[in-house]
């Protein structure tokens, strides 16, 4: 095996690395962002019950 073919070997090693690392990352990123749209909708139905609760309509004049 010539030096060729381990600077290969090498950096296919830590491409398939780094392709895990990165994949890794994302699904953790779409995991928080996921959770964040989920307390962001709870938070909006929280709000409009509270709202409806108190009798409150938007579109009446003061």
């Amino acid at each position: 095996m010539d030096t060729l073919d381990v600077q290969t070997g090498e950096i296919q090693y830590n491409l398939t690395e780094h392709i895990a690392q990165t994949q890794e990352w994302q699904q953790t990123a779409d995991a928080q962002f996921a959770n964040i749209n989920n307390m962001i909708q709870q938070q909006h139905d929280d709000l409009q019950a509270y709202f409806r609760f108190q009798e409150f309509n938007p579109y009446q004049g003061p």
